[in-house]
């Protein structure tokens, strides 16, 4: 991960023995999301602002939600009033925006829309929200030559109507970066800087978050308030912010990216294609320049082997499941999806399949699929609604066995079944990761359904079984997506090398 920044700025210290409370903020800026490419700028990838807007969603749901998603401007480019397409695109992150359920706070940056059409796609706050006992104040500056701006009287008194018959702590919010003078890397900032940053004191505002400048600043301590700018989304390493403030006026700050980190080879061991039935936007076009983005070596391309052989009303009533392969096949999409692969002459993508079961423990696989499969991995998606619920766990290892015995080397979601069916899966851990040493399978790590487990992956890495990371993406924003998989590693305590334990 590319943790940067972590500081912690403390102006005064708690009473003696005295808890502290806590407020998280994640913070996305400059998304600058945009209807193709950027051809003056290529480095800006903007086209893909909703896809990365949706990465970052699910990596703050993964984690746990913070207190609330700070969105600190240009979240399209470019934008001009009447702009149809633009608004489109405002409203498609504004949709993504609406689903958070913790508090969302977005300001409009000097390539959005206006405010009063910016905020008729995007949430509008409220003139502060309060959080813990903190006020989060977003202002709306408007910009001045240079790509600088200037804060009106009528938003720096924002800062005493917060204040107002409140005693808890200010964190000022706007698009362009505040600095004290001579401080900041930042080559933008506002005309009237000083007056900001004396209200700022005069009011007890001890935060001030901003954008606008893409490579980000570290957090500068004046002695009274902490002064910030995040990096920005659409440009490498596609970063995003996260900060904690505790009610002493500590910051903690870091920043991290989607782009995976430098020194190894990675690869994302399951992956989806349009003729996944499941599927959303897979395209193999966009994945290449994914891969080059995001720093992934390449990826298995592992079909659902039953969706091959089933029309989709057969596969999604579990004609599979029940009655197994049998000639006449349904459909044979086989040779379809294998010329479909094979059309791009991509050696990073290797044609593979996620083999089904029936309940009678037999992997849904032809000859054909096995002599053309350059990657296998087994995924249960189905338990015999028959079988009584005490019997349901020894009927997953019985699955898993047959993986073993046909070959499949890697277990796809091992857990996932289970927990869907409503069953812990704790009791069966060891029995689960005995097979899979019995049989040299690998387990694979896959947040697809947030359904990783912890103790799971620390007992099968102490076992010295081998861990496949997948991110089983079904649409683009989940391609290549291997940071909660590397986050979770490491907060096992793994430090090691990649190559010891990953298949």
């Amino acid at each position: 991960m590319h943790l940067r920044g972590n500081r912690s700025r403390r102006p005064e210290k708690s009473p003696e023995g005295a808890e502290t409370m806590s407020i998280r903020l994640a913070v996305v800026t400059d998304i600058h999301y945009s209807g193709g490419p950027n051809r003056r700028n290529p480095g800006r990838k903007g086209a893909y602002g909703a896809l990365l807007l949706k990465r970052f969603l699910k990596l703050l749901e993964i984690e746990g939600w913070p207190d609330a998603v700070i969105a600190a401007g240009d979240l399209i480019d470019p934008a001009m009033a009447g702009d149809r397409a633009a608004i489109g695109r405002l409203n498609e992150l504004g949709a993504l925006l609406r689903e958070v359920p913790v508090p969302v706070i977005a300001i409009p940056g000097n390539h959005d829309l206006p405010p009063a059409a910016f905020y008729e796609c995007i949430p509008k706050p409220p003139e502060y929200i309060e959080i813990k006992r903190t006020r989060i104040i977003p202002f709306l500056d408007p910009e001045r030559p240079g790509w600088n701006a200037e804060r009106l009287p009528e938003e720096l008194a924002k800062f005493d109507r917060a204040r107002s018959g409140f005693d808890g702590q200010l964190v000022a919010l706007q698009h362009v970066p505040v600095f004290p003078a001579g401080t900041g890397n930042s080559p933008y900032g506002y005309r009237n800087r000083d007056e900001i940053i004396a209200k700022m004191h005069a009011t007890g505002c001890v935060l001030s978050i901003s954008g606008h400048h893409h490579a980000g600043s570290e957090p500068v301590f004046d002695g009274k308030a902490t002064f910030l700018c995040a990096p920005a989304l659409c440009e490498s390493p596609f970063s995003f912010a996260r900060i904690e403030l505790d009610d002493n006026g500590t910051v903690r700050y870091e920043t991290d990216s989607f782009r995976l980190p430098d020194g190894f080879e990675w690869f994302d061991r399951h992956t989806h294609t349009p003729y996944a039935y499941c599927g959303e936007n897979m395209d193999f076009e966009a994945e290449k320049e994914l891969m080059e983005m995001f720093n992934l070596a390449g990826c298995d391309v592992t079909e659902h082997s039953g969706q091959l052989y089933f029309t989709k009303r057969g596969f999604f009533g579990f004609d599979w499941f029940f009655n197994g392969l049998r000639e006449p096949y349904a459909v044979n999409r086989l040779p379809d999806f294998l010329a479909y692969c094979r059309c791009f002459g991509d050696e990073r993508f290797r044609a593979g399949f996620e083999v089904d079961i029936t309940r009678k423990c037999e992997p849904v696989m032809t000859t054909a699929l096995r002599e053309n499969a350059a990657a296998l991995i087994g995924g249960i998606h189905h338990l015999d609604p028959n079988c009584p619920p005490g019997e349901l766990g020894e009927l997953h290892l019985r699955m898993i066995e047959a993986y073993g015995r046909a070959g499949i080397p890697v277990l796809a979601h091992p857990l996932r079944i289970l927990r869907k069916r409503g069953i812990d899966p704790e009791p069966y851990f060891d029995r689960i990761i005995a097979l899979l040493k019995t049989y040299r399978m690998a387990a694979e790590v896959n947040f697809h359904h947030n359904s990783a487990h912890p103790e799971f992956t620390r007992r099968a890495l102490a076992a010295g079984v081998k861990l496949s990371f997948g991110s089983d993406a079904h649409h683009l924003s989940d391609f290549g997506f291997l940071q909660p998989h590397i986050r979770l590693l490491r907060s096992l305590g793994f430090d090691g090398d990649w190559h010891d334990i990953l298949y």
